[in-house]
């Protein structure tokens, strides 16, 4: 007699999940700012990237003690801009004199919330005022996308002058976003959400992880309380240490362990293993499940690829 030996099959690869695939992806997570400009999914592993430099506030020499009161003029729509999309940014501005900033510079005044209409680039500018100290000639902008998160974007301007603030994702940020392919370290970890997704599930649920773009009247859920405009700008990201992972095979089931690298399919919008890759900084275990089921069609057979298995990172955690 006869007996048809089965065939493995192409599956489509899943979104990685912690632990076993149904369940277990909402973790205590921790809070990361996202890159200005971040496009990542849920399920996503990520990295922190800065683009520019990251300088901040530094109160120096004789305007070290100083802290300016004169609130500046701001022209949301000060300069066109036709690919700059509407968003929110928060900014300061410190008085700065010869030398420049960390060398000549006054405590941060804090401008609060700019709306950028699209099309444009807002502009501040910084009057002279008779109670600056004589050494205060200019001024330095900060700005960023939370509150008390701004690096400096424009390094000088005469005081009576209007500084351009950059086109958004501005020219200096830092923050999360998707992981490169094959890295070697760096991945800070999960994203329970989607880039630019709420976590509350209903208005007052600010603890719970959910996928709510904005709450009512564009008032989002932060873990501070109702905050306006500031979760599209935050990342809730599970670590990966010691955790549990399933994740898609490329290669082909032949009931192999040993290590993988990450690589992301653009095709299907997650990332799998490829035993193929340099850094191999994941360790397959196990295949996942036995039964034929949503994520495994035939099962676990000989020959599948794209094969759901379970293992844990060994590198490349931050």
């Amino acid at each position: 007699m006869l007996y048809l030996v089965p065939m493995g099959i192409t599956l489509n690869p899943i979104r990685p999940a912690l632990g076993l695939v149904q369940g277990g992806e909402y973790q205590p997570y921790t809070i990361y700012p996202e890159q200005p400009g971040a496009i990542f999914s849920a399920g996503d592993f990520l990295q922190v990237y800065t683009t520019g430099n990251m300088t901040y506030p530094t109160p120096a020499g004789s305007l070290a003690t100083f802290q300016p009161t004169s609130a500046p003029t701001v022209v949301q729509a000060g300069s066109a801009s036709a690919a700059n999309p509407a968003h929110t940014l928060y900014a300061w501005y410190t008085l700065i004199g010869t030398g420049g900033v960390g060398v000549i510079e006054s405590q941060p005044y804090e401008i609060g919330p700019i709306v950028n209409p699209a099309g444009y680039n807002a502009t501040v500018e910084v009057l002279a005022d008779g109670n600056y100290p004589a050494a205060a000639t200019h001024f330095a902008l900060y700005v960023g996308t939370l509150p008390g998160q701004q690096w400096l974007q424009v390094a000088t301007t005469a005081l009576g002058s209007a500084a351009t603030i950059p086109a958004y994702p501005l020219t200096n940020n830092t923050g999360v976003n998707r992981s490169i392919n094959d890295p070697s370290s760096g991945i800070v970890g999960y994203a329970a959400n989607d880039a630019g997704s709420g976590y509350a599930q209903r208005e007052g649920d600010i603890l719970a992880a959910g996928y709510n773009w904005r709450a009512l009247f564009g008032v989002d859920q932060s873990l501070s309380g109702n905050q306006a405009l500031l979760e599209q700008y935050m990342a809730a990201v599970v670590k990966l240490q010691n955790v549990p992972v399933t994740i898609s095979l490329l290669q082909p089931w032949a009931y192999q362990t040993g290590t993988a690298g990450i690589v992301y399919s653009t095709t299907y919008g997650v990332f799998y293993l490829d035993t193929t890759q340099s850094n191999g900084i994941f360790s397959i275990q196990r295949p996942y499940g036995g039964l034929a089921g949503p994520y495994n069609p035939s099962g676990v057979q000989p020959g599948n690829v794209y094969q759901p298995v379970t293992g844990i990172f060994i590198a490349g955690l931050a």
